[in-house]
């Protein structure tokens, strides 16, 4: 596919296609008393989703503030009135907000870069999943061999 296109598939299941990359997001809205609280889970798989995903990560960082290593500068105010970021982010116990997504790539070079990006501290070592070599543009390869040994993990 050559433009972004967006489908419901289940109740708060979103999926996106990208030029043949796959971004699912799933949003959890739960009533605390009165306010509606929102979280989105991405889940980035294969070279363009892992692009894209690390791009709009970045950009998330940058639009609520928070630094490649997941904390807020040191001159914002601890309580932030605009909680919007979480959304996004979790509050891990040290501070720091840890993105909910998962990166998933049959090759490790792309999540490679994302590790010692300038970002790579962002995320945890458990959300970036890689194999060991890619499918050579084989299905059949990818799903069942060696995407095989990754969902068994």
């Amino acid at each position: 596919m050559t433009h972004s296109e967006l489908s419901n598939t289940a109740p708060g299941v979103f999926i996106r296609f990208f030029s043949f990359a796959l971004s699912v997001c799933y949003i959890d809205l739960t009533k605390n008393g009165n306010s509606c609280h929102r979280e989105v889970v991405s889940i980035h798989i294969g070279q363009a989703g892992a692009q894209i995903g690390s791009a709009c990560w970045e950009l998330y960082c940058l639009e609520h503030g928070i630094q490649p290593d997941g904390k807020f500068p040191m001159n914002t105010e601890s309580s932030v009135a605009d909680d919007s970021f979480t959304t996004f982010f979790s509050e891990s116990g040290s501070g720091r907000h840890v993105p909910r997504a998962i990166f998933v790539d049959l090759e490790p070079t792309v999540i490679d870069e994302i590790r010692t990006g300038s970002h790579g501290k962002l995320f945890h070592p458990e959300q970036l999943i890689t194999g060991k070599e890619d499918a050579a543009n084989n299905y059949a390869r990818g799903h069942y061999t060696i995407g095989k040994e990754i969902i068994d993990l």
